[in-house]
């Protein structure tokens, strides 16, 4: 009977570790944090943890499990009462996490095969887009398993418009000469963590970043395209609808950001060391 169960009332998010010398290297946790904090202010179900004691809970329980491997940390929010009656009023949100010991979650040895899905990607009039809720992530699974079913490793979603909003849960890239092409955020996408990586690293390389409606048809003749994510991490895309994107290879500028951010992310690029909170384990 619990209340997130019945009615999808919760949010969560999804923090990288990776492992290094006898350490978990955890990406943005405090970004984290505060995102799911700014969550749980629209969702109503604001829980007396502050983002630092969150942070203190999510490090502690890494230690605790002393991981010898890269790891996903999953934080997350939910109404915890046995209730039955759809609401966000008169109920109890609590915060929890866990982890898990997590290599690659897409193959990033080859370029990614996506397709543009059926199913639209839901308007913040409809629901809260700025949020990581676990309600809009049925629809996120509803365009994966498309993709699937389809033969392809993931699916891109528009929104309303018909504008590209994003992946099925990941943020978009698309390379144009020498300028890199993403959403913006009106078009109902989230604002991504690896995202706003992708985009600090792309800066501090001179790289003129775009951020506007994207066109569907603009992905097939884009030089190149990748998908930004905690999960997915920095991964490029092969094919999109069966058309070949760009030489069908990783493009340079996409090369590049991958291998800064795998850099950044496991303490060997000393410039981006303030994205990571080190846990001895």
């Amino acid at each position: 009977m619990t209340h997130a169960l019945q009615y999808a009332t919760a949010c969560f998010e999804g923090v990288r570790g990776y492992y290094q010398d006898g350490k978990i290297h955890l990406v943005k946790l405090r970004e984290h944090q505060e995102r799911l904090k700014n969550s749980e202010k629209i969702l109503k179900m604001e829980t007396p943890e502050s983002v630092d004691q969150q942070m203190e809970i999510i490090v502690d329980l890494v230690k605790r499990n002393q991981p010898k491997s890269g790891i996903y940390v999953r934080p997350f929010t939910y109404m915890s009462d046995e209730q039955i009656v759809p609401r966000l009023y008169d109920l109890t949100p609590k915060f929890a996490c866990y982890m898990f010991e997590m290599g690659d979650y897409l193959d990033m040895s080859r370029g990614m095969t996506l397709m543009v899905s059926s199913w639209r990607k839901v308007s913040d009039d409809a629901m809260p887009t700025h949020t990581k809720a676990s309600a809009i992530y049925l629809n996120a699974a509803l365009a994966k398993t498309e993709a699937h079913e389809n033969g392809c490793d993931d699916a891109i979603v528009l929104n309303s418009n018909g504008k590209v909003a994003e992946g099925s849960a990941n943020n978009i890239f698309l390379v144009s000469g020498e300028k890199l092409i993403t959403p913006d955020l009106s078009q109902n996408g989230l604002q991504g963590i690896t995202r706003l990586c992708a985009i600090e690293i792309a800066r501090d390389l001179g790289i003129e970043i775009i951020e506007r409606g994207v066109d569907r048809s603009e992905l097939y003749i884009a030089d190149g395209v990748f998908l930004t994510g905690t999960a997915a991490q920095v991964a490029w895309v092969e094919k999109i609808d069966g058309r070949l994107i760009g030489s069908g290879q990783i493009h340079p500028l996409a090369a590049k950001i991958k291998d800064i951010y795998f850099a950044a992310v496991t303490g060997q690029e000393k410039k981006y060391q303030n994205w990571l909170t080190i846990v001895d384990v």
